[in-house]
């Protein structure tokens, strides 16, 4: 099996033009990822439901210019065949809405994929659950980005809200991504329970609607505006896949495949 992985979450297999060298499967949202949209228009993209979604909304939205035709959507938890390779997605989270990790099998073998995740993010019992998966699935590789390690990992889950509860009384403004209107959404009701409600672009607050019919948003916020993605505004509302190398070390064990390849 002749795998090509990229630190940007993009899996090619490099099987030729006839096969699988024009599918690329996206397994989280970056940058690089969305480039790839648009350079390889004749691509087949396959993703999860949700990045789907996710992609449709930020183009309504008027963050991405378009996005190609020729998406396809693998379910999770379900093998799919796609030219000679049986592809499992399973449900991961890297901070951002959509992320998958992936088990290939060809040829009587098994290889998992963990491009981009956050062990300590909004869904940790997914993560969990991820890790027993690939573990029972007795892989004889593991392909794992060693990129996510460091010693200064940025903020997870818990520790983000504390700092936003901390700011809430005295920023003036904050700066949010749209790739986690998960994460947007708890920001929200947090806001509102601490008696200091957000005051969201309108065109922004339709697009988190769009993920939540119910959610109530306060109608009179308190602070000056909660735009859209940009860095110059104060404090940033974003989760990061990253991790202390412990951590890392730690998922590879209980993944316990046959042989780890870092990328």
């Amino acid at each position: 099996m002749n795998i090509q992985t990229y630190p940007t979450g993009v899996l090619l297999p490099d099987l030729g033009l006839d096969t699988l060298g024009q599918t690329t499967i996206l397994t989280h949202l970056s940058q690089s990822n969305l480039d790839l949209l648009t350079k390889y228009p004749d691509h087949d993209f396959y993703l999860s439901l949700d990045l789907f979604m996710l992609l449709q909304k930020m183009t309504r939205l008027g963050i991405l210019a378009t996005y190609p035709s020729n998406m396809k959507t693998l379910p999770l938890g379900y093998p799919t065949t796609i030219g000679p390779y049986t592809v499992t997605a399973l449900a991961s989270d890297n901070g951002y809405l959509g992320a998958i990790a992936l088990i290939l099998e060809k040829d009587g073998q098994k290889i998992g994929y963990l491009p981009s995740f956050l062990p300590q993010g909004i869904h940790k019992t997914r993560i969990k659950k991820l890790k027993k998966h690939l573990n029972a699935a007795q892989l004889d590789i593991l392909l794992i980005a060693q990129s996510m390690a460091t010693e200064q990992p940025a903020l997870n889950y818990k520790q983000l809200t504390k700092y936003f509860t901390t700011q809430l009384a005295t920023a003036s403004s904050f700066a949010a991504y749209p790739y986690s209107p998960e994460l947007l959404l708890r920001l929200d009701d947090l806001a509102q329970k601490q008696g200091h409600p957000l005051n969201w672009q309108p065109d922004f607050q339709a697009y988190l609607q769009a993920f939540d019919l119910y959610h109530d948003f306060s109608s009179v916020g308190q602070l000056e505006q909660v735009s859209q993605a940009d860095l110059t505004l104060g404090y940033d509302l974003n989760l990061t896949a990253t991790m202390t190398p412990a951590e890392l070390r730690e998922v590879v064990h209980v993944i316990a495949a046959q042989k780890t390849i870092y990328f």
